[in-house]
Parts: structure tokens; C-alpha cells; sequence
């Protein structure tokens, strides 16, 4: 019988020991990334919303589905006028799986929180299984740890909005494209493909991934790609279900005139952005800054850069990608509101700071920087803390303001109370935003949270629209109830000679409920 030494023995418990800390940590990294994004999905689609326009629409569509019909080819809005209600948007399978769910269970706003966090959850564990494949395990463990208390990411995991559904599948196409570029195999592209027109039914920017996928097949088969039939397949995979869904979309935009943004606002960059850069620049950059790296993680990437290019082109590649979106869209992009697009820039972020930790403790590149391991250590697990703080302080800073939603509470609180003056199936007519932004480019000026917190249809009129000749059209379009917002009442003039023509049903706090269809009897003199 072999006898046991008692070195042997002793490096045996201590290899045992770095193991059962590491599983200890991963373990750890997946508990908390699990209970922050399961940790707000208890609230219904009330004042408490991180986007309220967006969420709330994503409420009364799925609302529509259950009571209006199933048929997930004709997604309605609130805001329809004296429409049907259909309306462009993305593929709406996360409102179409709620409306079937409340057939099942009962009508649950939280239904559509609890499987944004689902999806949440789910892109957690595929970024940790992806990084675990394509990283060194050090920096697999740093790349998921930041992923997983990403604050944006904890933001929008219980958020009724599509992005986590999307972040999931952008993982799982940049995940199956890195097998493919190291397999070969035909069907793992075809898998990519189809994951990636899923990303993109989900939410259009993600048509990025396009461009990830084309530099990862060229990388590969450089101009034996055209050659080779797999290729135009899994493009046509890729891009067919996509363009089939929104031409079919953009039929209900031409037929009822609502879109949910994406052929009533401009985004893409124009001339005029182009010889101005610096706006819409300074707002990705700062974004991403921010949202993507937490600070400190600017400088964990950049570490990465001196580690050898074959370790670091996949996710290089991949952010460059987003970022040829975020160009290409700067007319959105860049904007203040549309920090959550961001989100698609945190998994090839997290895997450049995984890689920065590597390169922080990687003797090459501390040779390189002419520092110590110990300080190279030290620096590395320094700028990794700083980024797991700042991003968890945005994230709780975030959910305390949307927990608190000062702005908003007032608002929900008179539409509630108002719901109980109007008939059921009595058309209601709202303020909305502007009609152009700040660039003077067309946006889309729908808000829908009013109309879905009183469960009524009807119609909104831009900010710049407010006169009484605006109202009277509406009304005889079948609008019978006029809630009237601070706004309005601070355009006097107006105000009172519409409020000396209509009946006052409601008060509450600034808001005033107006029946306003004597309007639609009124004789339009003159526009104001």
C-alpha cells in the first residue's frame, strides 16, 4: 500500500481549500445577483415605475390581449383614439405570455415583473456559464461578480420593459457565435443566427448583433465565407423572422397611426447631429461610463488592452458592435431617458474588466507596467471593489427613486379616484410630451400611464397641440372626459374657456376632470 506524505497531504488540503473558497464565491456572486433581481417584483404597475411610459404601455397590451383577443399578430394600445388600437412595436411575446398566464392565474400586474426577472435571472447564469468558457477563472469570477450587482441590470430585472428578455438572448448569440468561431460547426452558426433574430424580434437595436456576427464569420473564414451556402442561410435565419414582423408592424402604424417609437420618432443620425457631435457623444459616453463600466471599470478595461489581442478581440468585438449602434442611433442613444439602452454594452463590458483583473495580476503585464504582483493585486481587487460600489450605489439609488416616485404619486392617486366618475367604455382624452425634441426631430409624444391606471381608452394630445380646438376635435372623434394636468391649467386663457363650456365632474389635488362633450356640439369659431 502507497504511503501518504505529509506534504502531499498538505497541498492536497490547501488545493481543496482554494476550491471550496471559490465555489463559496461563485456560489455567493449567484445568490446576490439572484436576489436583486427578484427583489422588486412584488408591485403592481402603479406610481412605483422605472419608465413609466414604456411599462405602463407594456401593462395595457397585455391587459388588451387577455380581454380583447389572444391573437398576438395585433398587439393593442390604450392610447388608440377612435382606433382598434393596433400599433407598431417589437414582437410582444413578454405581454402575449402574461395575458395568457392571467387566464390562468388571474389578472396580476406582477405577472410581468416576476418574468422580466426571470429573464434576469436567466441571463445571469449565461453570462456566468459564457464567461466561465471563454475567460481564465479569475476573471470569469470577477466579470460575473460585476455582472451580477450591475445596477442598471438590477434596475430593469424588475421593470415591465423588454430589455432583460433581451440582454438574455444578446448572451446567448454572442455565446453560441464564440462556439461556432471555435467549433466550425454549421449548426451552431444557424444556432447564433436564430437567437440573434430572436434578440432583435424582442427589441430592434438589437440588429447590432448583425454586425458581430458578420466580423466573427469574416474573422473565421475570411472571403471563403461567400462561398459557403451555411452562411447565406443562417443570414437569411437571422434577418427574415425580424423583417417579416416589422414589415407586418408597420402596416398597423400606416392604418391607425400609432407606434410605440419606431416610425413616429427620428432616430438615426442626421447631418446636423453629425456636425455636432459632441452632445450625443458626451451622453453615450457618460452612459457608458456610468452604466456599463461603474467608474472604476474604465481603468480595469483598459488593463485588458495589454493582454495578447487573441484573449480580448471576442469581446472587443462585441463592444464595438454596440457602439456602431449606439452611432448609428445617436439621435436617441445619446439622450438623457434612454440610459436603459445601455444595457447591451454590460456583458462585453464585464468580460473586458474580468480580463482587466487578469491583466492586473498577470506577470507579463505587470512587467510591462514595472509594478510587483503584490501591487498589481492589490490595484486590481481595488478598482473591482470600487465598481461593485458604485454600481450597487446607482442601482439602490435608482430603485429608491422609482420606490418613491414623487413626480408620479399624485397623478396615480387622482386617476384612481377619477376611474370611479367614468363609465365603463367612455373615452378619456390626456396631456402627453412633446412633439419634437431638442434636436426639433419628431418623438413619440403618447403617454399611456393615466389610461392604464383608470383601465380606459381614448385619446393624448402633444403639449405643443393644447387648445380648445384641439379638444373639440377630439371630442367629436368620441371623447366624452378631459383630465386636465398642471400644465394645462398653466395655459390660463385656454383653460377657462374650456372649463366655462364643460362640466367639472372630479377635483383632485392640481388635477381636474372635465365632461367635455358638449365640445363636440360647440361651433369652432376660431383656432387659438
Amino acid at each position: 500500500m502507497e504511503t501518504i506524505r505529509p506534504e502531499d497531504a498538505g497541498e492536497a488540503r490547501t488545493q481543496y481549500g482554494k476550491l471550496s473558497l471559490v465555489r463559496t464565491l461563485w456560489i455567493g456572486v449567484f445568490v446576490i445577483g439572484v436576489v436583486l433581481r427578484i427583489a422588486f417584483v412584488w408591485r403592481p404597475a402603479d406610481y412605483r415605475l422605472l419608465n413609466s411610459w414604456r411599462e405602463c404601455d407594456y401593462t395595457s397590451i397585455a391587459r388588451s390581449f387577455a380581454t380583447e383577443g389572444m391573437n398576438i399578430l395585433y398587439p393593442r394600445v390604450d392610447w388608440r383614439g377612435d382606433t382598434p388600437g393596433f400599433a407598431e412595436m417589437e414582437f410582444p411575446v413578454l405581454p402575449w405570455t402574461a395575458a395568457l398566464l392571467y387566464r390562468v392565474a388571474g389578472y396580476h400586474e406582477e405577472i410581468l415583473r416576476m418574468l422580466s426577472a426571470l429573464c434576469s435571472v436567466l441571463a445571469l447564469f449565461a453570462f456566468a456559464g459564457f464567461a466561465r468558457r471563454a475567460l481564465p477563472p479569475a476573471g470569469a469570477l470577477v466579470a460575473t461578480t460585476l455582472f451580477a450587482v450591475n445596477g442598471l441590470l438590477f434596475a430593469l430585472s424588475g421593470a415591465i420593459q423588454p430589455e432583460p428578455l433581451q440582454v438574455l438572448f444578446t448572451i446567448l448569440t454572442a455565446s453560441a457565435a464564440y462556439r461556432w468561431y471555435q467549433s466550425g460547426s454549421g449548426r451552431t452558426l444557424l444556432l447564433a443566427s436564430a437567437i440573434a433574430a430572436a434578440a432583435i424580434l424582442t427589441k430592434a437595436s438589437s440588429a447590432y448583433l448583425g454586425v458581430l456576427l458578420a466580423y466573427v464569420v469574416l474573422r473565421k473564414e475570411g472571403i471563403r465565407a461567400f462561398t459557403k451556402p451555411v452562411v447565406y442561410l443562417s443570414a437569411l435565419v437571422a434577418l427574415a423572422p425580424p423583417l417579416l414582423w416589422y414589415g407586418w408592424a408597420h402596416t398597423h402604424y400606416l392604418s391607425t397611426g400609432l407606434s410605440l417609437g419606431l416610425s413616429n420618432e427620428t432616430h438615426f443620425l442626421s447631418w446636423d447631429l453629425l456636425m455636432h457631435p459632441w452632445t450625443w457623444l458626451r451622453g453615450n459616453i457618460a452612459a457608458e461610463v456610468v452604466h456599463a463600466f461603474a467608474i472604476s471599470g474604465v481603468v480595469l478595461a483598459a488593463l485588458a488592452l495589454l493582454l495578447p489581442w487573441k484573449s480580448i478581440e471576442f469581446p472587443i468585438s462585441w463592444y464595438a458592435s454596440v457602439w456602431i449602434f449606439y452611432v448609428i442611433s445617436a439621435d436617441t442613444s445619446g439622450d438623457g431617458w434612454a440610459y436603459y439602452y445601455h444595457c447591451l454594452s454590460i456583458p462585453p463590458a464585464c468580460m473586458l474588466m474580468g480580463l482587466g483583473y487578469v491583466a492586473a495580476i498577470d506577470e507579463t503585464v505587470l512587467r510591462k507596467l514595472r509594478m510587483r504582483p503584490a501591487l498589481g493585486s492589490t490595484l486590481g481587487t481595488a478598482l473591482v471593489v470600487l465598481a461593485i460600489v458604485a454600481t450597487l450605489a446607482w442601482g439602490i439609488n435608482r430603485q429608491y427613486q422609482t420606490m418613491s416616485a414623487p413626480d408620479l404619486e399624485p397623478l396615480y392617486r387622482c386617476a384612481v379616484s377619477f376611474r370611479d366618475h367614468i363609465p365603463s367604455g367612455a373615452r378619456i382624452v390626456v396631456r402627453g410630451g412633446t412633439r419634437l425634441d431638442e434636436h426639433r426631430h419628431p418623438v413619440a409624444f403618447n403617454e399611456s400611464m393615466v389610461f392604464t391606471w383608470m383601465n380606459r381608452t381614448g385619446f393624448n394630445y402633444a403639449q405643443e397641440d393644447f387648445t380648445e380646438s384641439t379638444l373639440r376635435v377630439i371630442a367629436q372623434k368620441g371623447a366624452r372626459y378631459w383630465l386636465a394636468a398642471p400644465d394645462d391649467r398653466a395655459v390660463t386663457h385656454v383653460y377657462a374657456s374650456i372649463a366655462a363650456k364643460c362640466t367639472l365632474v372630479a377635483h383632485c389635488d392640481q388635477y381636474d376632470l372635465f365632461d367635455i362633450s358638449s365640445l363636440a356640439r360647440a361651433v369652432d369659431v376660431q383656432p387659438q
